[in-house]
């Protein structure tokens, strides 16, 4: 059975040391067996102290999500920018192999919300740039054990990759631990049919985030959850279901993620929903 994780998103942002020490102890009362921590900015939270508090509680780190605001970006941007993200970039992957995460996930590619028309030329450059930016990433995170999972995000959150097809092509030539990172919010709007585009991430598969196709819990929603498990585990995926959502009481992650109403009565029932659901549906 897949374990089950949830990103402390749902509650809290930045997620840093004191939001890790309130949350944690929670999230494994819920019943969780894992934890998403994003890096926000380097240093919002101590590595090997929340190992520490993970292995406490009887958790592990899922993996660790990439965070790209304005000015960070791999492609079409300046030489300064690149190698600045290119640092960033390398900081999560170093926090991944410390506090024990097999996975760096995220839009490594460019900030969110950042939007542009790409000829086909263009966009083939575009595909090379961040091949050539992230090579030393992920011969880093190769020689720490650490993968890289690329997100495709929507159409209104990027331009570089909306679909499974796109990142396919966009890790093509980087090393084998370079894959893709599934979102299935995203997917439920970019993809024609979310579960052949899940098959044929199948062998990129490093990480997977589930919400439900309003942000919220899943099962809450239209998506075809039985289909969706049953197709992922056709791939042979063995990693971890982490429930990506955010929480509408912080203003700068609402607007970030675009959550202007609460998407359950509380976030502690938007979490423990999908959980009873994610645990009823796989067994």
């Amino acid at each position: 059975m897949y374990a089950i994780g949830v990103n402390p998103w749902v509650w809290a942002s930045p997620v840093d040391d004191k939001a890790l020490a309130e949350l944690i102890p929670r999230i494994a009362a819920f019943g969780f067996d894992a934890v998403e921590l994003p890096i926000e900015q380097p240093g919002d939270w101590d590595p090997i102290r929340t190992r520490d508090l993970l292995a406490a509680h009887g958790l592990v780190a899922a993996g660790v999500c990439a965070v790209t605001p304005p000015g960070r970006e791999l492609v079409d941007a300046a030489p300064a920018v690149v190698e600045s993200t290119v640092a960033y970039l390398k900081g999560c992957v170093a926090s991944a192999a410390a506090v024990g995460a097999p996975c760096v996930g995220g839009p490594a590619y460019a900030s969110v919300g950042r939007t542009w028309r790409m000829s086909q030329a263009a966009r083939a450059a575009c595909y090379a740039d961040f091949r050539r930016a992230l090579a030393p990433v992920a011969e880093e995170a190769g020689e720490l054990g650490v993968s890289i999972g690329v997100e495709a995000l929507n159409r209104y959150e990027t331009s570089v990759v909306n679909t499974i097809e796109q990142t396919v092509e966009l890790i093509d030539g980087l090393p084998p631990n370079v894959g893709i990172m599934i979102d299935t919010y995203h997917m439920n709007i970019e993809e024609a049919d979310p579960y052949a585009a899940l098959a044929v991430a199948g062998p990129h598969i490093k990480h997977v985030q589930v919400s439900g196709t309003n942000r919220g819990a899943p099962g809450a929603d239209h998506f075809d959850w039985p289909r969706f498990f049953t197709v992922l585990r056709g791939t042979g995926y063995q990693g971890a279901i982490c429930i990506e959502s955010f929480t509408a009481e912080n203003d700068a992650i609402a607007t970030a993620a675009a959550i202007w109403r609460p998407l359950a009565p509380s976030q502690d029932r938007l979490a423990t929903d999908g959980l009873r659901y994610l645990r009823d549906i796989l067994g």
